[in-house]
């Protein structure tokens, strides 16, 4: 299968063209032919996959696979090492070098044709899409009523079905009183195959009103195969008590028995329930049973293939197997996905009901296989795609049986799935391989990946002018629509999706995939114990990814084009680790100084995530790696960047966030940044409790005209000089440690801050005792695309304060705003959907909701308001609020009557408030009756009698919780 190697390096030589094409002028014309060649090729690769498929590994079309894939490594090496070589400086052998490299793309083009013609003798046609042959004007046509791109603000639904008896089982058995008797905490095993939707119905179950109600605490932890100890338990204590943002750089010299006890204190007179995800080991339970308290009420969940999970709960222990769907919940599961509201023509439906439900009865009753078909199908618009998708199931899994049945139909699906991609989406979910097993992972830093490695390119003639971030994020959702990603969360601001996952079962077909091609190899632990990995020495392998510690053999393969290193493996903090800058413990003494010599000198990307080096320095050969487009240097004790980075003028995009060293000081930022001409992203921490890079005052970045994020910068004196000199196309500007009136009324020179400004996000923080920002009124007159914006530092109250009206997203902090209510204001924003007023964001004493304001708010929080004693919220305000939380705002009385109006209200969440707060809502303690402590409803409890989730923690009475309560 070797279309996605084609595709890659199709792309890859298209680039190159484009982007190096002053070291490829003396051999461009043979280059161009050879780009033409292999795109010629491309469109033949398909048919030639899909028949290897159907022969299986041992056919003659797998060993043309093979040629094929080795000819187009070849023609990347070529290129890339041809392109190196001139740009260490070898221009004096510029015409031999080229005179050889011609031979060699001659050699090349004369082995492609002779795949070419042997492709032929074989029968393989052109072909651009599974099915796709010879359709007469007689074929009848299915045209959707939208096109799939279309309807991606749906695809993450959950469409269930089947489960409603095991939810309403499952939650009796959760809540059942009976229970509470028993001392100890009562473990439920959900036992079942790969795909039968185990998670499914524990999602279900946790996100349950009945069941949020009823635990004072809860917990979901994702385990898998690939676990450890220590990043499981604080997963667990990030979710219960929360690690601070003091604690978050001692984390590491914490023993596992002082956080057990930690969280054991925090659960201990709290009815908890904690949800133990894709369980495999009994030594994982051994892990976390130790943390959690005997209490009685508390449970358990876990979900497991292995019926013999936990060893021991002591008796209290259940077991429920899902029900595999029946022949009609398979139909209407279908049917749900891909058919209802994209069709029309009733002939055309009845015909396509027969042949999807042959389908799902060849599929078993698996939903994941069900709902993998329903991706594939929801992409095919004529009944002979749906016929011949028919078919190829048929001839694979028409005999088959009983248990093996299953796995088989999940396996069959996923390779239709595959095989029917686009060739440009192919290396692209290939690439997914390198997602630790049930991890969430950022899509931002995914598609920027995509970018580096080159998968990503412009294509006018059918993408037009779109960026190739804007191509990136179109390639993920063709495949999410296609159920072969799934969304993990979406952005509250603009619902786009902001961190994705495999399912375990995708992702071993993605990883053997990968694997065979030799277009990724990956390297993880399968248990606490193992820790020495390694990646094979294959001398045709592409890209190498270690999970963990392991070795990269890097004077084995040459031909590495890509080295990621993820540290840490906590499948739960690999997101929050991105987002908040907490180190898990990784590879410990890497030695970097291999990966950047000669045998590494064709690197694409390098990404080293969690890890620890010897010295805390990127070594100097980094400047040798001249091909690098991504470099990104992430939650790391690498503490300075070497001057000799500034060789690397094919960057696309730099990420050095997450310090976390001894050092209280960090290396200055080297001046070299303006040689990186072709630089599109710069990330730097953007953290108040981690270290940062100094700046130079004389830091140049007037060259970096093609940059869209400049983000975590901190200021200084080269504002004055650069700021008016930054890129036009900045859609993401962030910077911190403003120090000077000067240097804040510079913001305002930057192109991206005028009119007709393309400014998306904007992120400003100052100090209030050199500097105020003195009016908002050029952000609201210049910036009208600007969506997201958080002002840090004082704003002058003597200007009237206005923002831009398309804003989705607003936080204020320290803007000690006196004299005007900043609800008055941004209850104005149609489109606001989240408002952050944190600390001394207002120093007012009342603050008022009007009715009709916030039409669209669905996230608001108030945090840190010394002065604040009276909140009106008017009925009408804030029709679509969701998440409502108050924190530290120690003069403010109760909460507002209005709230009680809003019914779209699904979480309140009330920390560190006074106790007379807390009183209205809770009442005061009663008598104990019947072992039960009795209270009298709060004054305020009607206001928030409709939430369905309240939570309250107060350090005054962190003793009582609600569950201990009966309210009279």
């Amino acid at each position: 299968m070797a279309e996605a190697i084609i595709s890659s390096a199709v792309q890859w030589v298209g680039s190159q063209l484009i982007n190096n094409a002053t070291f490829l002028f003396r051999v461009k014309d043979q280059v161009r032919s050879l780009h033409e060649d292999l795109k010629l090729i491309q469109f033949f690769l398909r048919d030639a996959d899909q028949k290897q498929a159907l022969e299986g590994a041992d056919g003659p079309f797998s060993l043309f696979a093979k040629a094929i894939r080795e000819i187009a490594f070849h023609a990347e090496d070529v290129i890339d090492t041809y392109i190196h070589k001139l740009a260490s400086g070898d221009t004096d052998y510029g015409n031999i070098l080229s005179e050889s490299v011609g031979k060699e793309i001659e050699a090349i083009q004369s082995d492609l044709k002779r795949a070419f013609d042997r492709l032929q003798e074989r029968g393989v046609i052109r072909t651009a899409a599974l099915g796709e042959g010879p359709s007469s004007s007689n074929t009848p046509s299915l045209r959707p009523q939208q096109d799939v791109l279309l309807t991606y603000a749906h695809i993450d639904d959950e469409y269930v079905v089947g489960l409603d008896d095991d939810v309403r089982n499952l939650v009796r058995q959760v809540i059942d009183s009976s229970e509470e008797e028993s001392v100890a905490t009562q473990v439920v095993s959900v036992v079942g195959a790969g795909g039968a939707g185990k998670t499914t119905l524990a999602r279900r179950i946790y996100n349950n009103i009945e069941v949020n109600n009823h635990f004072d605490q809860k917990v979901w932890i994702t385990i898998s195969q690939q676990w450890n100890g220590g990043n499981l338990l604080l997963d667990l204590l990030r979710q219960t008590r929360g690690i601070h943002g003091e604690e978050r750089n001692s984390t590491q010299a914490w023993r596992q028995r002082d956080i057990v006890e930690k969280i054991h204190h925090f659960l201990s007179g709290r009815r908890y329930l904690v949800v133990l995800d894709d369980m495999w080991a009994t030594d994982a339970w051994d892990a976390i049973c130790s943390a959690l308290p005997r209490r009685r009420g508390s449970k358990v969940i876990i979900t497991t293939r292995n019926n013999d999970l936990p060893p021991h709960a002591d008796g209290n222990y259940k077991i429920h197997e899902p029900r595999l769907l029946t022949e009609e919940q398979r139909w209407d599961l279908l049917k749900k996905m891909a058919i209802d509201g994209r069709y029309t023509g009733v002939a055309d439906i009845a015909r396509l009901e027969e042949l999807g439900r042959d389908m799902t009865r060849k599929c078993g009753g698996l939903p994941l296989a069900i709902v993998t078909l329903a991706g594939l199908l929801r992409t095919k618009h004529r009944l002979d795609e749906w016929e011949y998708v028919n078919s190829i199931l048929s001839s694979k899994l028409l005999k088959l049986k009983g248990p093996a049945h299953y796995g088989k139909s999940v396996y069959e699906t996923f390779q239709l799935s595959y095989l029917d991609l686009p060739h440009y989406l192919k290396p692209c979910f290939l690439y997914l391989a390198l997602i630790p097993e049930d991890a969430e992972f950022p899509t931002g830093l995914l598609t920027r990946l995509w970018i580096g490695e080159g998968f990503v390119t412009h294509d006018p003639s059918s993408h037009g002018n779109e960026s190739l971030e804007d191509l990136a994020e179109q390639f993920l959702l063709e495949l999410i629509c296609r159920c072969m990603v799934q969304i993990a969360r979406r952005r509250v601001s603009t619902g786009k999706v902001k961190s994705c996952r495999l399912h375990d079962l995708m992702r071993d077909f993605c990883m053997a995939k990968a694997k065979e091609q030799c277009f990724l190899e990956v390297s993880s632990p399968t248990t606490q114990s193992d820790s020495a990995m390694t990646i094979s020495a294959s001398p045709q392998l592409r890209r190498a990814t270690i999970h963990g510690d392991g070795t990269i053999p890097v004077s084995s393969c040459s031909n590495l084009r890509s080295i990621t290193q993820l540290g840490s493996v906590d499948r739960g903090a690999l997101f929050h680790d991105l987002r908040q800058g907490i180190v898990m413990r990784g590879t410990e003494g890497l030695r970097l100084r291999p990966i950047c010599k000669i045998s590494s000198m064709l690197l694409r990307v390098l990404l080293l995530f969690g890890i620890e080096t010897n010295d805390g320095c990127l070594p100097d050969q980094i400047g040798n790696l001249r091909h690098l487009r991504y470099l990104g240097v992430v939650n790391t004790n690498i503490s300075s960047l070497p001057e000799s980075i500034g060789n690397l003028s094919s960057l696309l995009i730099v990420e050095y966030k997450g310090i976390n060293t001894m050092n209280s000081e960090c290396g200055q930022l080297p001046n070299v940044l303006w040689k990186m001409k072709q630089l599109r992203h710069l990330y730097l921490p953007f953290l108040s409790f981690l270290p940062t890079p100094s700046i130079p005052e004389t830091l140049m970045l007037h060259t970096l005209q093609n940059l869209m994020t400049l983000w975590g910068l901190q200021g200084g004196n080269w504002m004055k000089t650069q700021m008016a000199t930054l890129s036009p196309c900045l859609v993401k500007l962030g910077i911190h440690g403003i120090s000077s009136q000067e240097q804040l009324d510079s913001v305002f020179h930057c192109p991206s801050l005028k009119p007709a400004s393309r400014l998306l996000h904007l992120r400003l923080q100052w100090f209030n005792f050199v500097a105020e920002m003195r009016s908002t009124e050029p952000l609201r007159n210049n910036c009208q695309c600007l969506r997201k914006l958080t002002l840090e530092g004082k704003i002058g109250d003597e200007f009237t304060l206005c923002f831009p009206h398309n804003l989705i997203k607003l936080e204020l902090c320290r803007t000690q705003l006196d004299l005007q209510d900043p609800m008055d204001v941004a209850g104005k924003l149609c489109h606001l959907k989240v408002l952050m007023l944190r600390r001394e964001s207002y120093l007012g004493a009342q603050m008022t909701c009007d009715k009709d304001s916030f039409p669209q708010l669905e996230v608001l929080k108030l945090e840190g308001m010394p002065y604040l004693e009276d909140w009106r919220v008017e009925e009408g305000a804030m029709p679509r609020l969701k998440d409502l939380v108050i924190d530290c705002c120690c003069r403010l009385k109760r909460l507002p009557e209005g709230l009680k109006f809003i019914t779209a209200l699904q979480e309140l969440r009330i920390e560190d408030m006074p106790s007379q707060f807390y009183r209205r809502l809770k009442g005061e303690k009663d008598i104990w009756y019947q072992g039960r402590a009795r209270r009298r409803r709060g004054q305020d409890f009607h206001i928030i009698q409709h939430i369905p989730n309240v939570v309250v923690h107060n350090p005054v009475h962190e003793e009582e919780h609600e569950s201990d309560y009966e309210y009279i």
